[in-house]
């Protein structure tokens, strides 16, 4: 565990349990040391996240992006998705988030991830599969993610994984 500047906090797992390869726990924090800094982010929508990535041992055979486009760190993947082309899927169920996925002929394997993903408790702001390392990523706004205990959310978090890894099959 470090310390990444003076507003992250970083827990690296190198050798993680399958179907890990490998996994980071990231705390980003407002960045509350200088006033004006700290307004104009907040003014941007920037709030305390807590991010999850992960190296897979199977690589996924698509790409998945689920983002809130109202907060801060979903607007460029949402933007990099639609340039690259990435087929859009309209969700009744979350309106919140903005789905695109690529390497996929149907839409029930984003579906049953994202339904997933969603049991995680906290407020997802961000949910991507990615055919490169990281090969799974997630983002909470932190002050809505911490209602649970660290063990039954990794535990979730795991069984994601496993889920993603399943879906290639």
């Amino acid at each position: 565990m470090r310390w990444v500047g003076t507003a992250a906090v970083m827990l690296g797992i190198a050798k993680a349990k399958s179907p890990f390869r490998s996994a980071e726990v990231l705390l980003l924090l407002e960045p509350r040391d200088v006033f004006f800094i700290w307004a104009f982010f907040r003014a941007r929508g920037r709030r305390d996240l807590l991010i999850f990535r992960a190296h897979l041992h199977a690589v996924p055979a698509f790409d998945l992006e689920a983002v809130d486009p109202t907060a801060w760190s979903g607007r460029d993947a949402e933007r990099d998705a639609a340039k690259r082309g990435w087929t859009r899927l309209a969700l009744d169920a979350s309106p919140a988030l903005t789905v695109y996925h690529s390497g996929l002929s149907d839409s029930t394997t984003p579906r049953a991830l994202l339904s997933l993903a969603q049991k995680i408790p906290g407020r997802l702001v961000r949910f991507s599969v990615r055919r490169s390392v990281p090969n799974m990523e997630l983002r909470w706004q932190w002050t809505e993610a911490k209602t649970q205990s660290a063990r039954d959310w990794f535990m979730q978090v795991r069984q994601l994984g496993e889920a993603i890894e399943t879906a290639n099959r």
